[in-house]
């Protein structure tokens, strides 16, 4: 089993992810994937400062309610995802997959 994670900055209502894990050769339309959503914010959000934590890397539970829809993984080793962030302006996300 393998775990990725991919950050999509700024989506917003629901859209297809198309994840691309190209030369990699674990994606094909036998591979068995798991897929999760969350939201993420700048640490400094929660107290911090803002400059100890340039990139958005925290995980967590906001007002949006946020869904995967439909995962299909492709032999061209693209693995797409439909994606409702239950939200209608942009929010940061997180997919988070597991392939076995």
């Amino acid at each position: 089993m393998s775990v990725w994670y991919f950050d999509l900055p700024g989506v917003d209502g629901m859209f297809t992810a198309n994840l691309n894990f190209g030369g990699l050769g674990i994606i094909n339309r036998h591979s068995v994937v798991m897929v999760s959503v969350c939201e993420l914010m700048l640490p400094g959000n929660q107290g911090e400062g803002v400059d100890d934590y340039p990139d958005l890397d925290l995980p967590y539970v906001g007002s949006a309610i946020m869904t995967i829809h439909n995962v299909a993984p492709q032999d061209n080793e693209i693995l797409s995802v439909v994606v409702d962030t239950g939200w209608s302006t942009p929010v940061n996300i997180r997919l988070n997959v597991a392939v076995m």
